[in-house]
C-alpha cells in the first residue's frame, strides 16, 4: 500500500472512531459534539467524500469495466506488436 492510501486508511479509522463516539449514547454531549466536528474537520482536511453505498457499487462496476477495456486494448496492441515482428522477420527473408 503506498504512503498516501496508509494515511487516507488512518484518516477514515480516525474518523470512524469519531463518528461511534459522537453517537456513542454513553458519551456526554459535549464529547459527542466535539467528536462530530472533529470528524466533520478531518473529512474536509482530507477532501474525502462521503457516498452511498449504491453509488460505491456503480463506481466500482465502471472501474471494472474500464480495466477490462485497457486490459483488452493492451492485449491487442501485444498482438499487433507480436505479429508486427512475425511479419517482419518473414518479409526480411523475401525481400533478400
Amino acid at each position: 500500500m503506498t504512503e498516501q492510501a496508509t494515511n487516507i486508511q488512518e484518516t477514515v479509522t480516525k474518523i470512524e472512531r469519531l463518528m461511534d463516539l459522537a453517537t456513542n449514547p454513553a458519551a456526554t454531549t459535549e464529547e459527542s459534539r466535539t467528536a462530530a466536528l472533529t470528524a466533520i474537520t478531518l473529512l474536509r482536511e482530507a477532501k474525502l467524500t462521503l457516498v452511498s453505498p449504491d453509488d460505491l457499487a456503480a463506481a466500482k462496476k465502471a472501474i471494472d469495466g474500464a480495466t477490462l477495456i485497457a486490459k483488452t486494448a493492451k492485449k491487442k496492441a501485444q498482438e499487433k506488436l507480436v505479429l508486427g515482428a512475425v511479419f517482419g522477420y518473414f518479409g526480411a527473408q523475401y525481400l533478400r
